[in-house]
């Protein structure tokens, strides 16, 4: 049994993890036209580790400008896969396959009473069985 986070710096480290892993589309490195490689997972979870720290501090001017915050973000997730190896078909757009991740992991931390001002800023994460 692991120990319970002691500091705010370790809370968020939990819930990004936590947070990063249940929000995870496992088809997206499957298939014939992976989306991302094998590995990936775990980059996108060092990512977000950093992303909730950063959040964590700038709720209310997240809420206040949520989709120039939301574009940025998708770019920034974006690069950091291209730059890690992460992407497995080059064709797709970078800044697209970050935003998704950013989609599902936001609406996967509305579980946390402290993000819930974003509720209504969110974007609906969609793929191919939603269209």
């Amino acid at each position: 049994m692991s120990r319970f986070p002691a500091t705010q710096k370790e809370y968020l480290e939990a819930v990004a993890r936590e947070t990063a892993r249940m929000s995870y589309p496992g088809s997206m490195s499957r298939g014939k036209k992976q989306v991302l490689k094998e590995g990936a997972k775990k980059k996108i979870e060092e990512f977000f580790v950093t992303f909730l720290g950063n959040l964590w501090d700038s709720i209310d001017s997240v809420a206040n400008q949520f989709d120039v915050w939301h574009e940025k973000q998708g770019r920034n997730l974006g690069q950091y896969l291209e730059d890690n190896g992460c992407l497995g078909n080059q064709d797709n757009n970078s800044d697209v396959v970050g935003a998704k991740l950013i989609n599902t992991f936001m609406h996967q931390l509305m579980k946390y009473e402290r993000f819930r001002p974003l509720w209504n800023s969110l974007h609906l994460p969609l793929d191919g069985k939603t269209l």
